[in-house]
């Protein structure tokens, strides 16, 4: 993460938006790196995921969530030092707006980040992971959900290209300062969590295709392990 500290560091007191915050998770990312911001705002259009997050900040008064869709924000041009999108971008329904929104409403010398975990360049354990999170997608399209697959390296560069009109000032991908594989226990947990994504399939036409996909999803799982897939920080700007 240092050189998403040291890109942080070039805004002293700065102002940051996250769009599809969730529950928070890069917002707490950027809170270890650094206590150096004035105000964070994280918005999201899941209600629930806005609660979860308002608690999980709030002893810290510069952090506030908000239940709003970027594409319909009330936000004024040119307000945030850093616009960031964590993990959302296979989510989104229109990508192009999205980036454009983003664009309106960073800082002339400000940045965009896109932080995206890849489908490309992972072990046999990270493989698990991208197949947990494939198969959670599929069931959530199924329900009438947008949730795309996640993408390439080199798809996401093709995808702000093709979509905006922001240049690529830096990528590289988050790599820990220690990658550990999941313990028994919690590969047990994600056996679990594979049946509990089958059980809210159970009234599509597909369930039997889901449920032996689930199958075969654990199998991979308990004889390869789990670990994380890798994840990209691109740094977009004006």
């Amino acid at each position: 993460m240092k050189k998403l500290t040291e890109l942080m560091n070039r805004y002293p007191q700065f102002q940051m938006l996250d769009i599809g915050t969730g529950v928070g998770n890069f917002i707490m990312t950027v809170q270890q790196l650094t206590d150096d911001y004035q105000k964070i705002v994280g918005i999201d259009y899941s209600e629930r995921m806005i609660e979860l997050a308002r608690k999980n900040f709030a002893e810290d008064k510069r952090i506030e969530f908000t239940l709003m869709d970027v594409n319909d924000s009330m936000f004024d041009d040119e307000t945030f030092d850093i616009v960031s999108l964590s993990n959302s971008l296979h989510h989104l329904s229109d990508i192009k707006k999205t980036l454009e929104e983003m664009r309106r409403l960073v800082k002339p010398e400000g940045v965009i980040l896109i932080h995206e975990m890849i489908s490309d360049g992972l072990n046999d354990k990270q493989i698990s992971h991208k197949l947990l999170h494939h198969f959670s997608a599929e069931i959530d399209r199924e329900l009438g959900m947008i949730h795309n697959d996640t993408y390439k390296r080199d798809e996401i560069i093709q995808i702000i290209n093709e979509h905006s009109n922001l240049s690529i000032d830096s990528f590289w991908p988050v790599i820990p300062e220690t990658l550990e594989s999941a313990t028994d226990e919690e590969v047990e947990g994600i056996l679990q969590l594979v049946d509990r994504l089958v059980s809210r399939a159970k009234s599509s036409d597909k369930f039997d295709h889901f449920l032996s996909k689930a199958e075969d999803i654990k199998k991979y799982i308990l004889e390869h392990g789990y670990e994380g897939c890798t994840q990209m920080i691109y740094v977009l700007k004006k």
